[in-house]
């Protein structure tokens, strides 16, 4: 199943509510728009059973296109970051009381996605 947000604001906001976004495979975005407008770049999530064939028996994905699963690839999405990545930013952002709009969400991703580490 698809799982589609308008922002990563919306997302946080979700999962505030109580989303569990561990067993999806990875937050997907267009990274052109990230990059230009990332408070308008929508993030996409796929169930694993969408991305992958024969997960049981371990298995790589069936087809990728430059490492994202075709599934994404067609859509000109590539990996934003996978989704425990996401989890834990937004769990060090909170612990710091910094500010969650959609500028701070931006901030500490683009932060973890350049020097895999979290914002002071």
């Amino acid at each position: 199943m698809k799982h589609t947000f308008t922002n990563v604001q919306e997302l946080f906001e979700a999962m505030e509510g109580g989303l569990d976004i561990y067993d999806l495979v990875g937050a997907f975005v267009d990274r052109d728009k990230w990059t230009e407008q990332p408070s308008d770049a929508e993030l996409v999530f796929w169930d694993e059973d969408d991305l992958y064939v024969n997960d049981d028996a371990g298995l790589p994905p069936e087809e990728e296109v430059d490492g994202v699963p075709s599934i994404a690839a067609n859509e000109g999405l590539r990996y934003l970051l996978l989704s425990p990545q996401l989890i834990d930013v937004f769990e060090v952002l909170k612990g710091q009381s910094k500010s969650t709009d959609v500028a701070g969400l931006v901030r500490v991703i683009n932060h973890y996605r350049t020097r895999d580490s979290f914002e002071p």
